[in-house]
C-alpha cells in the first residue's frame, strides 16, 4: 500500500472522530464516563494517525528495516494496548455507574495494569533482541509482537462484550437493559475489524471499524440525551409521559403504581448555599433514587424543579408504602454518611393504578396530593 491509500482509509474516519471528540466536549456535562469517553476517541485518533506514519515509513525506505519504522511500529502497538484498556475502562464506567463505585476503580485499575506490564514486556524484549540479534530480525519479532497484542485486544474487548450481556441479564430498569445492548454492540464492532485486518494486514478495517463503534455509542448517548434530563441523567418528563401511556394502553396490565418526589425546603437550599450547591441535592436525590431502585423494575423520571417520580410494580398491597419507608431510610443514611452542607429530606406520596381508577391524571393528582399532605406534616412536627 503507498501512503495515499493510507490517507484514504484513515481520513474520514479521522475526521469523524475529531468532530465527535469536540461536540463532545462542548455538549455533554463533565461525568468520569465522559471523560474516558474523550480519552479513547484521542487515542484512537493517535492510533490511526501513527498507522499512516508507519505507512509513509515503510513507503520511504522500501524493504529495508530502520530505527525509524521499528519505533513508529512499537508506538502503533503502544496506542493499540492503551485504546483497548480504555475500551474496557469505559464499558466498565457505563455497566457499573449504578453500582458500587469501588468496582469500577478495581476493573480500571486492573484493566490499566494489565496494559502497563504489557507494554513493559514489550519494551524490554524489543530492545533486548535489538541488542542481540541485530535490526534484521527485528522485523519478526515486531510481527509477532504486532499478533499477541492485537489477541489480547481483542480478548479485553471480549471481556468487555461479555460483561454487558452479564448486566443485560441480571439488569431490572429497561433503560439499563437498552445501555448493556449498546455497550455490546460497540464492543463487537472493532472485534470484527481486527480480527479481518489480522487475517490480511492490507485490509485496515480496525480504524474504521474502530471510528464506527464510537460513532454508534456517541449517536447512542445523543438519542439517550433527548429522553434524559439533562442535570440529573434520569429520564425527563416528557419520557415519563410516554412510559405512562405505554403502560395505560395494555388492558391486562397488571397493578402498578408511581410515586412523586419532592425534595423538602429545596428553596432554603438554593437561597442559603448557592444553585450550584441546589444542583448538587438534585444529583443527590437522583443517585440515591437509582442506587435504591437498583434491583427493581423501576422507572425514575426528573417531573420538573425538585420534584421527581418513579413508576413502579406493585408486588402486593403493601409494596408501595413499604418503598416510601426504604427511601426515606435511605435518605437518612445518605445524610449520616455524606459530608454536604446540606441536610438532604424528602416527601413521597405513593398511589396504584387501582387506587386511581385506572385514570392516569387521576393516579397523578392523588400521588401529588399525598405528596403534599405529607410535606405539611412534616412542616407541622418541625
Amino acid at each position: 500500500m503507498n501512503i495515499v491509500e493510507y490517507i484514504s482509509i484513515y481520513l474520514f474516519p479521522m475526521a469523524l472522530l475529531l468532530i465527535i471528540f469536540i461536540n463532545n466536549i462542548m455538549k455533554f456535562r463533565r461525568t468520569s464516563d465522559s471523560r474516558l469517553f474523550d480519552a479513547l476517541t484521542i487515542i484512537n485518533l493517535a492510533l490511526m494517525f501513527t498507522d499512516i506514519l508507519s505507512g509513509a515509513a515503510k513507503v520511504q525506505v522500501g524493504e529495508r528495516i530502520t530505527w525509524k519504522v521499528v519505533s513508529i511500529e512499537v508506538l502503533c502497538m503502544v496506542l493499540m494496548l492503551f485504546a483497548s484498556a480504555m475500551w474496557s475502562a469505559y464499558v466498565c464506567c457505563r455497566l457499573y455507574h449504578n453500582s458500587i463505585r469501588r468496582h469500577t476503580y478495581i476493573l480500571v485499575g486492573s484493566a490499566m495494569g494489565i496494559c502497563t506490564l504489557a507494554v513493559s514486556l514489550e519494551i524490554f524484549f524489543w530492545v533486548r533482541h535489538y541488542f542481540l540479534i541485530g535490526m534484521e530480525k527485528v522485523q519478526q519479532l515486531i510481527f509477532k509482537c504486532n499478533l499477541g497484542l492485537s489477541v489480547l485486544a481483542v480478548c479485553m474487548m471480549l471481556g468487555s462484550c461479555i460483561m454487558a450481556i452479564w448486566f443485560y441479564c441480571h439488569e431490572k430498569m429497561r433503560e439499563d437493559k437498552q445501555e448493556c445492548l449498546y455497550l455490546m454492540v460497540f464492543s463487537v464492532i472493532p472485534i470484527a475489524g481486527i480480527a479481518v485486518q489480522n487475517i490480511n494486514m492490507s485490509w485496515r478495517m480496525a480504524g474504521p471499524s474502530i471510528a464506527l463503534a464510537i460513532l454508534y455509542i456517541y449517536v447512542s448517548m445523543q438519542n439517550k440525551k433527548v429522553i434524559t434530563d439533562s442535570l440529573t441523567g434520569v429520564n425527563n418528563r416528557r419520557e415519563l409521559e410516554a412510559h405512562i401511556d405505554r403502560r395505560t394502553r395494555h388492558p391486562n396490565q397488571t397493578d402498578w403504581g408511581i410515586l412523586m418526589i419532592d425534595v423538602d425546603s429545596f428553596k432554603q437550599i438554593n437561597d442559603r448555599y448557592g444553585h450550584h450547591i441546589g444542583d448538587e441535592a438534585l444529583w443527590d436525590v437522583a443517585d440515591i433514587l437509582k442506587c435504591a431502585l437498583s434491583k427493581e423494575n423501576a422507572f425514575i423520571a426528573r417531573y420538573g424543579g425538585d420534584e421527581f417520580t418513579v413508576c413502579v410494580d406493585n408486588k402486593d398491597g403493601e409494596y408501595i408504602p413499604e418503598l416510601i419507608n426504604m427511601l426515606e431510610d435511605e435518605v437518612t443514611r445518605f445524610n449520616t454518611k455524606s459530608k454536604r452542607v446540606y441536610k438532604l429530606s424528602i416527601s413521597i406520596g405513593g398511589v396504584t393504578w387501582e387506587e386511581s381508577g385506572r385514570n392516569k391524571e387521576n393516579m397523578l393528582k392523588l400521588a401529588d396530593s399525598r405528596m403534599y399532605e405529607m410535606k405539611r406534616r412534616k412542616e407541622q412536627e418541625r
